[in-house]
């Protein structure tokens, strides 16, 4: 998962093992799988839930749910919690290219 941090619209992005929860630092504007610019990628936003979207690359088709949030929040907990954002990527034929204690994708009939 990723976590937008700060109030100002140039904040940094902190990126976060999905199965340890090492956070890190990554440059905001690039895809974290396949390290294209900015132009490929894409964010969606769920009504109702202005904390979560999904950003994804047009290039690879990867995708992160980002948490836009302050503190020190457990990202693993807001990962367990959105698994509904996962069946909207996997339904728009996104691929979750990170690691995760978690894979839904045996679960879920194939996109055509």
């Amino acid at each position: 998962m990723a976590q937008l941090v700060g109030a100002d619209p140039g904040r940094k992005r902190l990126l976060s093992c999905g199965c340890c929860g090492t956070r890190w630092q990554f440059k905001r504007t690039g895809c974290p799988f396949c390290e294209t610019d900015s132009q490929k990628l894409t964010s969606v936003t769920i009504a109702g839930e202005p904390g979560l979207r999904i950003d994804h690359c047009e290039s690879c088709s990867g995708y992160l749910k980002t948490y836009d949030g302050e503190g020190e929040e457990t990202l693993l907990l807001s990962d367990w919690s959105s698994l509904h954002l996962d069946l909207i990527a996997h339904d728009r034929g996104l691929k979750r290219l990170a690691a995760s204690l978690y894979d839904i994708e045996p679960l879920l009939p194939s996109v055509s």
